[in-house]
């Protein structure tokens, strides 16, 4: 794949782990109400922290599921699954994403059927980033020539008819604009809770996040999260205001609130880089019970931020996954049943098996008609390489050793299927005939002296006949070559 998509990819990957940190921070909102929201600000901040930086350390305290849960490369004769983190998600996504990747890649391999899909999916993405940045703009542009008619009450203050409600516009020289007719003291609690958004750089912070959001504009946890920031933002200035306030001037500020509310709806205008009042019913009921944070409580806050940090910031440390069906004995004997007319149960055994790679999976197929029942796995390759997997070649049989492998893995886990096939079609001329490999239960219990589908009765039973299947047929190759 071009760099383009595999840093589409990595992008995407970016985006989900990004969403399990906004999972938690929503958790930690609900549990922690009485936190300081500058905390809870801050916390968001590793949001963006994730969204913007590619890498991260390692640690067994992450409480992140997969560094990469879409793979951003596959090798020959691979088919793309996710690696969400989570056994149940896999099992139950991967059939589905194999089957349908499956059928989109008749004649290529999964990695040419990815790169179309990936050439959609760009397009969508890139036009979906020029409406955010369009919208963000032109918005701003708009609201800056209906400000033109804005009159200067002091320093960076101005006045305007089409203000309803207080708000801050511009990145590097922000100015405050309210409405006209402001009373004297309405106007103090005012221009102090805007002051106090300059001076916490809320204006910025606020455009870098819809900035993100527009280049992530595709997760939806994403525009929740930003959403509840704007939420907390303005509580987290409420607080740095009221913190100064006397009792009776914490009144008179709630009161403002209040006033605001009754009037807000009217000539409301929106920006992203416009920082106004948002949600002022839920700002006046934190204020009525706002007090003094204790010091044990920031303590804690503290404490809590550093531990959601050094877990949600790290990456959780990478499994070493060799070529050895042992390490899915879990997933793979979850799917074990009687019935080779399971079709569900057969394919997802078949799709947690180790193929070579010069084999580009196609299809599978169940004969159920009549004994022995069959399952017949069709793969395509070059006319060269499946004359290697001839008989009479010795070229290919590490290879056929690992499909005698999963011939008995599949004998041990469907009690009635009789026969596996391997048809190795041609990946340029199907009408050529192809190779067919066939393997009996006869044969492989002959191989093996045991009773597949008995020896594989539990599941520790069937670890251990994995590690036997593993050592006999890695014995084998290893005679085959000494001769």
């Amino acid at each position: 794949m071009t760099t383009i998509f595999i840093n589409f990819l990595k992008l995407i990957n970016m985006s989900i782990t990004a969403g399990w940190i906004v999972i938690a921070v929503m958790l930690l909102r609900l549990l922690l109400k009485k936190m300081p929201k500058q905390f809870t600000c801050m916390l968001w901040g590793f949001v963006g922290f994730r969204l913007l930086f590619p890498f991260s350390i390692e640690s067994v305290f992450s409480l992140i599921p997969s560094a990469e849960t879409i793979p951003t490369s596959l090798r020959a004769g691979e088919l793309p699954e996710i690696n969400s983190g989570i056994a149940t998600v896999d099992r139950m996504i991967n059939p589905a994403v194999k089957i349908s990747f499956s059928r989109i890649s008749t004649g290529m391999s999964g990695t040419e059927a990815m790169v179309i899909i990936l050439h959609a999916a760009v397009y969508v993405w890139l036009a979906g980033m020029f409406v955010m940045f369009f919208y963000l703009i032109s918005s701003y542009l708009r609201l800056r020539a209906r400000m033109r008619t804005a009159v200067l009450l002091q320093d960076n203050i101005w006045q305007s008819d089409f203000v309803s409600s207080p708000f801050i516009l511009g990145l590097i020289k922000p100015r405050i604009y309210i409405p006209f007719h402001l009373d004297k003291e309405a106007l103090s609690h005012v221009l102090a809770h805007e002051k106090a958004h300059i001076s916490r750089k809320d204006h910025l912070v606020k455009a870098f996040a819809f900035c993100l959001l527009s280049i992530y504009w595709f997760h939806p946890l994403l525009w929740a999260a930003y959403i509840l920031l704007c939420r907390d933002i303005e509580l987290a200035c409420d607080e740095r205001v009221l913190r100064n306030y006397t009792d009776e001037a914490k009144k008179s500020y709630l009161l403002s609130l209040i006033g605001y509310d009754k009037r807000e709806g009217t000539g409301k205008i929106i920006s992203p880089l416009a920082f106004g009042e948002v949600d002022l019913k839920e700002r006046i009921t934190r204020a009525k019970t706002w007090k003094r944070p204790v010091p044990a409580l920031l303590l804690a806050a503290v404490l809590l931020c550093a531990a959601a940090a050094f877990c949600l910031l790290t990456d959780p440390k990478e499994k070493l996954l060799s070529a050895d069906p042992i390490n899915s004995a879990d997933t793979l004997y979850s799917w074990r049943t009687k019935y080779i007319g399971n079709n569900s149960a057969v394919g997802n055994i078949i799709y947690n098996l180790y193929f070579p790679e010069d084999m580009t999976y196609k299809q599978f197929a169940l004969q159920t008609d009549s004994e022995p029942y069959e399952v017949t796995i069709t793969f395509t390759m070059s006319e060269k390489d499946k004359e290697a997997y001839a008989p009479e070649s010795l070229d290919r049989l590490q290879e056929l050793n690992l499909l005698q492998k999963n011939a008995c893995i599949l004998f041990s886990l469907v009690e009635n299927a009789g026969a596996v096939n391997f048809k190795l079609a041609d990946e340029t001329a199907e009408e050529k005939r192809p190779l067919t490999l066939v393997y009996t239960r006869q044969w492989a219990e002959f191989e093996t002296g045991c009773s597949l589908w008995k020896e594989s009765e539990t599941k520790e039973q069937f670890e251990a006949l994995l590690t036997k299947l593993e050592k006999k047929f890695n014995s084998i190759h290893s005679q085959s070559a000494s001769q």
